[in-house]
């Protein structure tokens, strides 16, 4: 139980903030909400950007996930994995979780048709 609190505080204070949190702010300050595309560009640009979401969200998982079980800790700096983890994504990857993170918020730039989100 304890460790998913720690994994859970963890998500709250980094991703979840960069994710979701600033999205959120920079959506109401734009006066951005989620529509459906006015043609067919932006329609495909919003699957592809679902598609990017969920891509990016699954690459999180599944480095969150190597963290703590081949590492034995969370993606915090204050608590981070005892041991080092080059396995799954991380034998290709340098930073998979940060590739995750960029590949969700290019994903809410092109769902949500949001030049501000792509900045």
């Amino acid at each position: 139980m304890l460790r998913l609190i720690r994994h859970l505080f963890a998500i709250a204070v980094l991703p979840f903030s960069v994710t979701v949190l600033i999205p959120v702010w920079l959506a109401r300050r734009n006066d951005t909400s989620l529509t459906a595309g006015s043609d067919a560009l932006e329609i495909a640009g919003q699957a592809a950007g679902a598609v990017l979401l969920g891509l990016g969200l699954l690459l999180f998982g599944a480095t969150l996930r190597k963290f703590d079980r081949d590492g034995q800790g969370t993606l915090a700096p204050w608590d981070p994995p005892r041991r080092l983890v080059a396995r799954g994504p991380y034998a290709y990857v340098r930073n998979p979780m940060i590739s995750g993170v960029l590949l969700v918020l290019l994903g809410e730039a092109l769902v949500l048709v949001s030049r501000p989100h792509l900045k």
